[in-house]
């Protein structure tokens, strides 16, 4: 089925749902000339200002915890490294 690309339509059908945690209002659309169907999503900026912020702070943990898992085995490597036993018999501690 081809995209509509007409600018006239109707709601049919309008609710309130939830998608990924937010509040949205679930609206079904008709196009007035070629009566194809579809559904839209709306969210008001507050909300979607709201979910960016926390999506940011969940990117910004996983970010941390991999800095320190980073840094720590940045640490075993100068550890072993700077041991008397030859790094050949030490690479299977650091990966």
């Amino acid at each position: 089925m081809q995209e509509c690309t007409h600018s006239k339509s109707r709601i049919t059908n309008s609710r309130h749902a939830r998608f990924k945690g937010m509040s949205v209002i679930r609206r079904r659309r008709e196009c007035r000339i070629c009566n194809q169907r579809w559904t839209t999503l709306e969210v008001d900026e507050a909300t979607l200002k709201e979910w960016h912020k926390s999506a940011e702070e969940r990117l910004r943990a996983i970010m941390r915890e991999r800095l320190i898992a980073l840094e720590a085995r940045t640490k075993a490597r100068n550890l072993l490294a700077a041991s008397p036993i030859p790094i050949e018999h030490n690479k299977e501690a650091t990966e």
